[in-house]
């Protein structure tokens, strides 16, 4: 699998048919992951670092048409870069992202931080998640026959432990940044501890923050989420994140539980 997901042609990204995501319309990880994508692109070119916190806001759902994302430079300083990017389709804004760009400086020798890596996920049994409120829709690898949407382009394997490893099988985007691909997955940290309870029909997430205390290391990432549900529609999914070398951070995501209709 060698073609992106988002297949750019000048100021236009067109999104394939594995762009979709469960609530119709382009999954909401594959937005996320274009938007930092640019960002993490315009901030090289003026040397602003690593993008330490990503926070992306889905004000409404984004149609699988091509799409525009412009990139702003909100604010350049010694060691801290603020970048804005807005996501434009069918001449409507669809979504935003802000992001915070950190450049590295020397601070002496430090004592290490507990940090035990996890599992290796190549030691670990494929074992593709099947959403209990979404059955028709399994995460990858591409599969032969059913529905395409962006989880079809990921390998998964759970550690026994809460945990599930990801890794993408088909680039976002080119060129594909470490955000890009860390935000593209990690939006689906809610959908893996869904469950068939109550009267809730979908669980979309308005927004998605990640926070990093340093750069991703390979193709793998481990996410622990938990997630908190509650009788008047309100969610949360808080999400451990990890790669082969341990701990990495952080993710969060409001959730508006959607109930059914009669």
């Amino acid at each position: 699998m060698s073609d992106p997901v988002y297949r750019r042609d000048g100021d236009l990204f067109h999104p394939a048919a594995y762009a979709a995501g469960p609530f119709g319309g382009q999954h909401g990880g594959g937005v996320a992951g274009l938007l930092a994508a640019c960002m993490e692109q315009e901030a090289a070119a003026t040397g602003g670092g690593l993008l330490l916190q990503l926070t992306v806001y889905y004000p409404r759902p984004t149609p699988l048409v091509p799409v525009k994302v412009t990139v702003d430079t909100a604010r350049a300083g010694g060691r801290m870069t603020l970048v804005t990017a807005h996501l434009q389709a069918d001449g409507k804004w669809c979504a935003q992202a802000t992001g915070v760009f950190v450049r590295g400086a020397p601070v002496g020798s430090l004592s290490p931080e507990p940090n035990a890596p996890p599992e290796p996920p190549d030691d670990l049994p494929r074992r593709p998640y099947v959403s209990p409120l979404f059955p028709h829709l399994h995460l990858g690898p591409e599969p032969q026959e059913g529905e395409a949407w962006l989880p079809r382009t990921f390998e998964g394997r759970e550690d026994g432990a809460g945990g599930y490893w990801m890794r993408m099988l088909r680039p976002l985007c080119e060129p594909l940044t470490d955000m890009a691909r860390l935000a593209a997955m990690v939006d689906t940290a809610s959908g893996l501890v869904s469950r068939a309870e109550g009267n809730v029909a979908a669980f979309p997430n308005p927004d998605l923050t990640i926070h990093l205390h340093r750069a991703p290391v390979g193709e793998w990432v481990r996410m622990r989420p938990h997630a908190i549900w509650h009788e008047d529609g309100y969610g949360l999914c808080d999400t451990e994140l990890a790669d082969v070398q341990g701990y990495l951070g952080r993710s969060s995501q409001s959730l508006v539980l959607v109930p059914r209709r009669e």
